[in-house]
């Protein structure tokens, strides 16, 4: 009853209300009626995945699906950009990012989703002997500068006790390759580290000489850089 009634339309569509109206004098009623037409129009869908992760460093890049027309971000992070229905970012720390779509009639529909930062493992190579003579050895061992765990494979196998783990020893000259994969996330990190191995000197033994008892012989030998007799 009244002038204004407010109206839910359950259906989309066209939803059709009749508004009765009547005057009464004395005994005599007079009615008529009229009808109203409400279009309610479905809001858009909006999707955008729940959640997914990236590796400290790198770009986190979300896009939003679904019927509308236009879309708007939001999130705590100040460092975004956005274009229509993708939003770019490189996160610090893990962050909610929520979008708003536009539809027809300006409906409106939301979705969010959380982007998780894991953390790069950090480390450096201790090299005991970087350079050494044929036959010695360097201990190669994984320093860690931070906190983050990680499995650690080492390459070339040429010359290396394991290819696993935070220490090995090497008998050969190369560049060894360290690739560490973190142990929550998988991200990965990456080092390397030299070691030198100097060829022992091929000396060429004097040739035996025969000499009377009280005379001198001259020994001659190469091969190396500096001799001690």
């Amino acid at each position: 009853t009244g002038t204004a009634v407010a109206v839910t339309p359950v259906a989309q569509g066209i939803n059709t209300y009749t508004i009765t109206g009547t005057n009464t004098s004395g005994t005599v009623t007079c009615s008529s009626t009229s009808v109203s037409n409400v279009v309610a129009i479905a809001p858009p869908t909006v999707t955008v995945a729940p959640s997914y992760s990236v590796c400290a460093g790198n770009t986190a890049t979300v896009t939003a699906g679904g019927t509308a027309t236009s879309y708007t971000w939001t999130s705590s992070s100040t460092t975004f950009t956005a274009s229509g229905n993708v939003l770019t970012d490189n996160p610090t720390s893990t962050t909610v990012y929520n979008v708003t779509g536009t539809g027809t009639g300006g409906c409106t529909s939301s979705a969010s989703t959380t982007v998780t930062v894991n953390e790069v493992p950090t480390f450096t190579i201790s090299n005991s002997n970087p350079s050494f003579c044929q036959g010695d050895s360097s201990h190669l061992s994984i320093v860690p500068t931070g906190t983050t765990a990680a499995t650690y494979n080492w390459s070339p196998s040429t010359g290396l006790s394991a290819t696993t783990g935070t220490m090995v020893t090497a008998v050969s000259g190369n560049t060894y390759t360290v690739n560490a994969t973190a142990t929550v996330g998988n991200c990965p990190a990456q080092n390397t580290t030299v070691v030198i191995v100097h060829v022992l000197p091929t000396l060429t033994a004097p040739t035996a000489t025969t000499i009377c008892n009280g005379g001198s012989a001259t020994l001659v030998t190469s091969g190396a850089s500096t001799y001690n007799w």
